[in-house]
């Protein structure tokens, strides 16, 4: 392998003379990598990535004033676990890590229980009982794990800070010592999905629900130009897209090298924040809709004074304004109430409606990069657990991208010198014919002679 010219040139072995690392060194890399960034909350990926995409924009002129934006959520590379699955496997990975002269401390009863949970996955238990049973079994697990905590106060290895945290999501403690199961309800979306990744959460969007992680991508969106990914952000599922923008805004200023005039995304980015983000930035906030539902009432300002229209029966309502700052109509119901934000939003789906074609359908095409991203992906799910390692592949994804949009790019350049070349070729023998035409009585021999020469051999174009 150390001989090979072209794997000594991608690990940066340049010379014949140049010292070989130790292999460890290149299959601890990414373990290293993520060290770093746990001391520093440094990226060194990220910071590669932004560096050659900056080099890029550099070398083929990008000019990135206007930017797009999409999101996808990613499913983790895990089995879907059950409420009893997640507590179940949970303390046998707890018990299965613990040094054997530490499991002497554990009582004589409650080792005799986690005996019989090590032989038996969560997914067996839940198969053969039934729910008041497995009810059952999730509060006899809350004690045994109320217990383990206990004894191990301690311990601070990853197994433990695990079932602390799958314990704090599933139950409480009340009067001391009374442990309850929380209500399903109670149980948030940020708790811990699978004992295997800790990192993801879950989030339900429609129809879809995701354990795992929420993807976004914001590349440039110039007309007849080289467009490229200029930041790749990586989160846990339950983030919103909302909180994707202003970091995808400034970290594309980075690495573009100058600020963004305009940024296109759907309604799921808009926020208050990110709209007063953008007017301080003067930052055109492109949105092809809001989320939610359109309501009854058109609402419009005009001098101060509130103008309410029923979109049902077209009737002009009068509005006063209250003391507390909204304004208030008057309905067959009662009263009906409006806050500001409810009038600005109001406006903004008249603007966003008003939008010209070219403006509302220009972040369409990143939906294409969302699915090269994704490409290899299984069923929406990555290969890979743990948010480090997604953002990882993340990153020499959309670096491959790129390139191939450069290749291409460079392709398509050279074909369009070549028919420009060709073109010219033609136009300057037409010319020539015309020239013919109007001295064919002087000369008309000699040219004919090489007229026919080049129609003979076909010299350089094909246009005979």
């Amino acid at each position: 392998m150390w001989v090979n010219v072209l794997v000594r040139s991608a690990l940066g072995l340049y010379n014949l003379n140049d010292s070989i690392m130790a292999e460890s060194t290149y299959y601890l890399f990414r373990q290293k990598v993520g060290e770093y960034e746990e001391k520093t909350g440094e990226n060194l990926i990220e910071k590669t990535f932004q560096h050659i995409t900056s080099s890029q924009v550099m070398e083929f002129k990008v000019n990135g004033k206007s930017l797009r934006m999409d999101s996808k959520l990613m499913g983790s590379n895990i089995g879907y676990y059950s409420r009893y699955e997640i507590i179940h496997e949970t303390v046998r990975m707890f018990y299965k890590d613990l040094a054997e002269e530490l499991k002497q401390r554990i009582g004589k009863e409650e080792r005799e229980e986690l005996k019989k949970l090590m032989k038996e996955k969560g997914c067996g238990v839940v198969y053969r009982s039934t729910k008041a049973e497995i009810e059952t079994k999730l509060y006899s697990l809350g004690l045994l794990i109320f217990k383990l905590l206990s004894l191990f106060t301690e311990t601070e290895n990853e197994t433990r800070k695990t079932l602390h945290r799958v314990f704090e999501d599933h139950y409480k403690v009340e009067d001391g010592d009374k442990v309850v199961i929380k209500d399903r309800k109670e149980i948030l979306s940020t708790s811990i999905q699978s004992p295997h990744d800790t990192d993801c959460t879950f989030r339900s969007k429609g129809d879809q629900k995701i354990k795992g992680y929420h993807a976004n991508i914001a590349e440039t969106c110039d007309d007849d130009s080289l467009n490229l990914i200029t930041s790749a952000l990586m989160d846990v599922a339950s983030i919103a897209e909302s909180a994707f923008t202003i970091d995808g805004i400034e970290k594309s200023e980075e690495v573009l090298g100058h600020g963004v005039d305009n940024c296109h995304t759907d309604g799921a980015y808009h926020n208050p924040k990110n709209e007063e983000y953008c007017k301080k930035n003067e930052i055109n906030l492109y949105l092809t809709g809001i989320q939610g539902a359109q309501g009854r009432y058109d609402l419009s300002m005009n001098e101060n004074k509130l103008i309410v229209i029923d979109t049902l029966t077209g009737k002009d309502i009068p509005a006063t304004l209250t003391k507390k700052g909204n304004w208030k109509i008057k309905t067959d119901k009662g009263s009906r109430y409006f806050k500001p934000e409810e009038i600005e939003c109001c406006q903004l789906r008249k603007l966003i409606a008003e939008l010209p074609n070219d403006i509302k359908y220009k972040r369409n095409n990143v939906e294409a990069t969302i699915f090269q991203l994704c490409f290899h992906s299984r069923s929406s799910k990555t290969r890979y657990r743990g948010l480090f390692k997604n953002k990882i592949w993340m990153f020499f994804r959309c670096l491959w991208i790129n390139l191939v949009r450069i290749v291409k790019f460079i392709e398509r350049l050279i074909e369009k010198n070549r028919k420009n070349a060709e073109n010219d070729i033609k136009y300057a023998f037409f010319a020539l014919v015309s020239v013919i035409q109007n001295v064919r009585f002087r000369i008309e021999n000699y040219f004919l002679k090489i007229l026919r020469y080049c129609i003979a051999h076909r010299v350089i174009f094909n246009c005979m």
